[in-house]
This record gives structure tokens, sequence and C-alpha cells, in this order.
């Protein structure tokens, strides 16, 4: 499974699509409580898809299950009041929730997005010490060196797909980075 125990949320054969293109092909993901598994790619990957539809804002197939059950699809309440937020690349966020209830699972699409350095270092040391009081965080981030300083483990997509499951320890450079990018 992932290496850390039993899966708090997990895909399978998730797919989606936005008219005739398809965005997400069969991905199989799963994050273990208190993990922190950041997913990288580039620009037009999936990877904003994929949360989308884990969230239930995306028309997908497949299924979704947090902590054993399957989520209902496109009910972005429903999941929501299971404990699972996605804060979004554009900031909107779900309404009149707990801090309690938003923090089961965060699904955290690019939060250094357009933010200067210093912004970006303490918002990804706040997740980093989230994560170790035991959040369970699904981070997409385009600053993928970032993401793989707090990650436990990382998957990498590429044109709708996961190419690569990655263990961030073992990446030594941006070279050995490049090359899960390019398969």
């Amino acid at each position: 499974m992932t290496g850390r125990g039993e899966a708090i949320l997990e895909t399978q054969a998730l797919c989606a699509r936005y008219g005739e293109v398809e965005a997400l092909r069969n991905i199989d993901v799963a994050v273990a409580e208190g993990e922190l598994v950041a997913v990288l790619g580039p620009n037009g990957a999936g990877k904003s898809t994929l949360l989308r539809s884990i969230i239930g804002l995306v028309n997908a197939s497949g299924i979704v299950r947090f902590r054993g059950h399957a989520l209902p699809p496109r009910n972005p309440v429903a999941v929501a009041r299971n404990g699972i937020v996605l804060v979004p690349e554009g900031r909107g966020i779900f309404g009149p929730m707990s801090v309690a209830e938003n923090l089961q699972l965060l699904l955290l699409d690019e939060p250094s997005l357009g933010l200067a350095p210093r912004v970006t270092a303490e918002i990804l040391e706040t997740l980093g010490r989230l994560n170790r009081e035991g959040l369970s965080v699904v981070l997409v981030e385009q600053k993928a060196p970032l993401a793989l300083k707090l990650a436990h483990r990382a998957y990498v997509m590429a044109n709708g797909r996961i190419t690569a499951a990655v263990d961030p320890r073992k990446i030594k450079s941006h070279d050995e980075l490049a090359q899960y990018y390019l398969g």
C-alpha cells in the first residue's frame, strides 16, 4: 500500500474527461494516515484535475475511498463533510466548516503560486509542522524541490497518468528529478 500503514485516502482507476479530452487515465494513488504525498508534474499533467476529481468537482469515473468508504461522486459538500478539503489554486475554499473539520485531510493545489519566496517558505514550514502533528496532506506543487523536502512519497504525473512513484529521499539532484519528468 503506502509503506506507512493503511490508506486514509485512495483512488482506483480514476478517470476524468473534459469533453473529448481525457484528463486522467486510470489513476491509482494512496495516502496513509499522517502522510504527506506530493503530486508533481508539468503544467497540464492532470494534477489539479486529480484533486478536483477526488473532491467531486469533476465528473470522473473510478473509485475514491476515504477511511475505507467510497465517497459520493459529484458531491463536494458531502466529501467536505467527510473531512476532505481542497484548497484550490484559485484560493476559493468551502465555507462554514470548523478548523477540526478542515484538518482531517487538506488537498493543496499549488499553495506557493505567486507568492514571495519568504511567504512560500513560511507556508511550507507550517504545512510540515501540521503534517508532523498528524495531518494527512496531498500537495500539488510546481516547485518540486520544495515539495520533496516535505513529502514522504511523491507521484509524478504526465499526460493524465501516474508515470512514477518516487521516494523523495532517493532524489539527489535536479537532473535526477528531471529524469522522472522525462520518463
